[in-house]
């Protein structure tokens, strides 16, 4: 089952100590029997259990457990090995102080994969009985003696019955007749399986041993079979034998009958005993020069038999009714979880924060404004690397044309970039005003939708005009698209800014007020019915209505002139039929002129046929209706058309913009990703910032990794003796991290979170006033995520890389150290 071969390990390696622990040691483990290594202290006997049993590695040789061969220590390995197949008992027990008895056997059945309570209550009650120590199950184990302790230890290895027992000096804190009951029980064991043994008693490698290997100076001197009779020669010291002492005085009557014994002739002082019974108590009132008194009772395990004694031969002496099959894991139902539970965890984090010391207090508040640093650094950094997009006319697919004398694009031949591109749309639209109207006074309007962005920014920005198609469904945060040509959607900065700037004057304090008030687009009245989130301040309507309105801006106000005078185009969609007074609505490329406009150009008979064409004028005209200004309307692309041969500077929406720039700059037209200026722009400003705010972030990073790292040691140190014993038991290195980066993260959200929250908070609340202005800071949902996130990395890295320099180490390592 175990070999090893050419085993070398070195402590103080290189060192002017080296010591040569294991020196090139093989040997042959058999399948079952009991193998007792004997040999003075510092021979190597423990360091080879450890070794074996999966504690501890070698610089050297290899191991071949079952049909695996370990040629360099692998602590997942091993974890699976020991906790499996492997039962240690360690000469210092290695008990968990704060469970029970019975809690500190059945864990070990958890280990396994256990969880069935009745099986555990069935195990570990038959093991306690077997190790007489089931009248102690509900103790901890700070409440019991060496041997208690001792024989508690030997019934967690045994209990799981593995199919290897490792013994380091099993009996080397018990009397005599326990030492005889567990080895009874270890022999039983030894019929079916493998046991190794450490021992200093000879007597117990003679009469117990099937094979005996001694050690010296970490070399094998002597190996064996066992095959002598030899009886034990150590009497059973808590069995007192009547018959083998000198009885020297009887008294009695009918109530009560005393007896002195005393197993030598030394002559004792008198003894006055007064014994008293009291509500069915016995009190014992003893006068004596013999200060050491103990009583015989069930719990003090002495035995007094009215006999002589009498030595028992080696077949009488491993006589034991301990049967392995009540241990017998076959047929039972195993599933691994988790040992330690997310609420012990929580439950130690939780006493950690409420039992800690004044220093440990200062610490953890430390940690609170630890956080509100976080947050404050996270918003500095964050408006040095998150572009300030505000000024941004339009989405991020439009792309800013220019266009010169010497370099123009006819509006035809950009328009058949949609054969490559679907969505490509010329938009020459401008900028527009809404307003909200007085429900007494429709001809008062109340405020209008116009915002300032800035300190350096006028008073009164302008509203961007674009298309519903460029509107996701999925981005509609309220309400819905556009039905009919009177409706119309705006973006949450658009509808935010406004209800801040003048909304709470009229009564409007939230997105619902705003969706019932009563709107005009350049005197058209309309319908608000969907808010889209964005950071941008834009008006979508349909295609056809704004193509309908007459335009504010500069860039559509450009008349088209006809000889000397001049008429403004707009769209056809909302042309009531009644106002023709000649022809008929437009077909086609067709328009349909004013009669101001008609009068102005032409004095031609009214009855002469429509359509007509005219000299000097680029459109058929259908008819004529009665307006008083000089106005031109048309369909979609002849207004589209117009506006864009009057403007030399324009936007493009196209799928794929990046490639509209390079096919415009190819031709010698200035063309930009609008948020690649914005965004070039915003890094060439803020370079100096950034460095300066990453230097600050950095040193705070550093200083809470710091904390966190000092109070995760505190924390390790005062459980350090748990982990070696969770190590040494076999759990794996992954649960121990698991349970710490729990504690972690509870310690964290109790501390720095709410630090975190409260300074967030502040942040937000100080972006709505002036400073906000100055983009000092910037908060937004996405950087709050990612603060929480980084703050939570730096704490766990702070904290979790002491645990990792320890569980770099072997269990043995851990085991022998209890301060780091």
């Amino acid at each position: 089952m175990i070999r090893v071969k050419g085993l070398q390990k070195y402590f103080f390696r290189h060192k002017r100590n080296e010591i040569h622990v294991l020196n090139d040691m093989t040997i042959d483990f058999p399948e079952s029997g009991l193998v007792v290594l004997l040999g003075p202290s510092g021979s190597g006997k423990t360091t080879l259990l450890n070794v074996i049993g999966g504690l501890d590695s070698v610089q050297q040789g290899t191991i071949e457990f079952d049909d695996q061969q370990i040629n360099r220590y692998k602590s997942s390995t091993w974890d699976k090995i020991r906790n499996e197949s492997v039962g240690y008992i360690f000469q210092n027990y290695n008990l968990l102080p704060q469970l029970s008895v019975y809690d500190n056997i059945a864990l070990v059945l958890k280990m396994v994969g256990i969880h069935d309570p009745n099986i555990i209550d069935q195990r570990v009650a038959y093991i306690l009985k077997a190790v007489k120590m089931y009248p102690f199950r509900k103790k901890k184990s700070t409440q019991l003696s060496g041997g208690q302790q001792q024989r508690v230890a030997i019934a967690r290895a045994l209990v799981k019955n593995p199919r290897v027992i490792i013994a380091d000096e099993p009996t080397g804190n018990l009397d005599s007749k326990n030492t005889i009951d567990i080895m009874n029980i270890i022999k039983e064991i030894s019929k079916q399986k493998l046991v190794v043994l450490v021992t200093h008693e000879r007597n117990i490698a003679n009469v117990y041993g099937d094979r005996i290997i001694e050690i010296k100076d970490g070399q094998i001197i002597d190996d064996h079979l066992n095959e002598s009779d030899h009886e034990h020669n150590v009497s059973e010291e808590n069995i007192l034998y009547l018959k083998d002492m000198n009885q020297i005085t009887e008294l009695g009557n009918s109530n009560v009958k005393l007896s002195l014994y005393n197993d030598s002739d030394q002559v004792i002082d008198p003894v006055n005993i007064r014994l008293i019974v009291k509500n069915k108590t016995l009190y014992l009132d003893i006068d004596s020069s013999l200060t050491k008194v103990r009583l015989i009772n069930e719990s003090s395990n002495l035995l007094v038999k009215d006999e002589h004694y009498v030595k028992k031969n080696k077949e009488q002496l491993l006589e034991t009714a301990f049967k392995t099959d009540m241990l017998d894991n076959k047929d039972v139902h195993k599933s691994f979880r988790t040992i330690v539970s997310i609420k012990q965890i929580f439950m130690l984090a939780l006493q950690k924060i409420l039992y800690s010391s004044r220093k440990g207090k200062i610490m953890l508040f430390s940690f609170i404004m630890s956080g509100a640093v976080i947050a404050l650094s996270i918003a500095m950094v964050s408006a040095t690397i998150i572009p300030d997009l505000s000024n941004m006319r339009y989405e991020n697919n439009y792309v800013r044309v220019r266009q010169t004398q010497f370099s123009k694009m006819d509006y035809d031949e950009l328009v058949a970039y949609s054969d490559d591109d679907a969505k490509l749309y010329v938009n020459t639209l401008g900028t527009i005003e809404i307003s909200v109207l007085d429900p007494l006074n429709e001809d008062k309007a109340l405020f209008k939708l116009q915002y300032s962005k800035g300190m350096f920014q006028p008073a009164d920005s302008e509203i961007t005009l674009d298309i519903i198609d460029h509107v996701s469904r999925s981005k509609i945060v309220k309400g819905r698209m556009p039905q009919t040509h009177n409706e119309f959607v705006i973006t949450s900065e658009l509808a935010d800014q406004s209800i801040q700037t003048q909304g709470a004057e009229f009564g409007v304090w939230s997105w619902d007020h705003l969706m019932l008030e009563d709107f005009e687009i350049s005197g058209v009245p309309v319908k608000l019915v969907g808010i889209t989130k964005s950071d941008r301040n834009i008006v979508y309507t349909t295609r056809d209505f704004a193509n309908m309105i007459k335009p504010t801006s500069y860039l559509t106000q450009a008349p088209i002139y006809v000889g000397t005078l001049n008429a403004t185009i707009i769209g056809d969609h909302y042309l009531d039929e009644s106002l023709i007074t000649q022809g008929q609505l437009p077909t086609g490329d067709q328009v349909i002129v004013s009669q101001a406009l008609y009068d102005a150009l032409y004095k031609l008979p009214s009855g002469q046929d429509w359509p007509k064409t005219f000299d000097d004028f680029d459109y058929t005209i259908s008819g004529v209706f009665t307006d008083t200004e000089r106005l031109i309307v048309g369909s979609n692309q002849i207004i589209e058309k117009a506006r864009y041969d009057k403007v030399s500077s324009f936007y493009v929406y196209s799928s794929r913009p990046r490639a509209l720039v390079s096919t415009l700059e190819a031709d010698d037209i200035e063309a930009i990703l609008e948020l690649d200026e914005q965004t070039n722009i915003f890094n060439q400003a803020t370079i100096q910032a950034r460095i300066t705010t990453t230097i600050v972030t950095l040193v705070i990073i550093g200083f809470t990794l710091l904390g966190f790292y000092f109070i995760m040691h505190s924390s390790m140190v005062s459980r350090i003796y748990e982990i070696s014993v969770y190590r040494a038991l076999g759990m794996k290195k992954t649960e121990i991290f698991f349970s710490f980066m729990i504690e972690i993260l509870i310690l964290s959200t109790v501390t720095s979170l709410i630090g975190y929250g409260i300074a967030t908070i502040g942040l937000i609340q100080s972006s709505n006033t002036l400073i906000g202005m100055f983009r000092a800071f910037l908060v937004t949902p996405l950087t709050i995520l990612i603060g929480i996130i980084i703050l939570y990395l730096i704490n766990l890295i702070g904290g979790m890389f002491p645990i990792f320099l320890l569980l770099r180490k072997t269990p043995a390592q851990i085991l022998a150290q209890y301060d780091i």
